[in-house]
C-alpha cells in the first residue's frame, strides 16, 4: 500500500488488461479482486470492462476471452493501458508452451520494448502444479523485450496472492522518484 503523503502526488486512476489462455482464471481473479469473494465465473465471450475502486484508486480492468479465435484481437485492447496482467493456469503443464508462445507474440511483437509493467499471475496455486519460478523459466520471461515484470503465485479460488500481485502492479505503475 502507499503512504498517504506519497499518494497526493501519485496517479489515482489506472487501466489494466487481463489476458491469458481460456480457463486460466482471468475472470475469477477479477471477481476476487473486486469483491474479495470467489464467484464461479462463466467464460468471457469477447471483451468486457469493469470499473471499481481499490484502496482509494479508480481501476478500470478489461477482461478478455482467451479462446484461440479471440487472441488476434488482444492487441486492439492494449492501447492506453497502464499494465498487463497475464494469467496462467499453473496446474495445467500441458498448456505452458502455448501460453509462452502467445505471451511472447504479445510482448515482443505487439507491445515492444516499453516500460509497461507485466504481472504474471500463476493462478490455481492451490492445486498441484508448477511453481512461479518454474513458470517464469518455462515462459522465458528473462528473454522478453519487456523487462519490467513480476511473477506471483495466486489462487483466485482461495484468494491467496491476489492482493500481493495487484499491489505490485500498482506500485510498478507509479512514477519513479528521482
Amino acid at each position: 500500500m502507499f503512504c498517504c503523503a506519497e499518494r497526493e502526488t501519485r496517479k489515482k486512476e489506472f487501466s489494466f488488461i487481463l489476458l491469458g489462455l481460456e480457463n486460466a482464471g482471468k475472470t475469477a481473479f477479477l471477481k476476487r479482486l473486486m469483491t474479495n469473494e470467489f464467484e464461479a465465473p462463466t467464460p468471457t465471450k469477447g471483451f468486457s470492462t469493469h470499473k471499481f475502486t481499490y484502496d482509494g484508486l479508480t481501476i478500470t480492468l478489461a477482461d478478455t476471452s482467451g479462446k484461440k479465435e479471440r487472441r488476434p484481437y488482444w492487441s486492439e485492447y492494449l492501447h492506453d493501458k497502464d499494465g498487463l496482467i497475464w494469467v496462467i493456469d499453473s496446474s495445467d503443464e500441458n498448456r505452458i508452451e502455448e501460453s509462452q508462445v502467445e505471451l511472447k507474440i504479445l510482448v515482443d511483437e505487439v507491445v515492444g520494448p516499453t516500460d509497461l509493467p507485466l504481472l504474471v499471475l500463476c493462478n490455481k496455486s492451490d492445486k498441484q502444479g508448477l511453481s512461479p519460478a518454474a513458470i517464469e523459466a518455462r515462459l522465458g520471461l528473462k528473454k522478453l523485450k519487456s523487462k519490467y515484470y513480476s511473477v506471483q503465485g495466486c489462487s483466485a479460488f482461495k484468494g491467496n496472492g491476489v492482493i500481493d500481485g495487484f499491489d505490485w502492479l500498482l506500485g510498478a505503475c507509479q512514477p519513479k522518484k528521482k
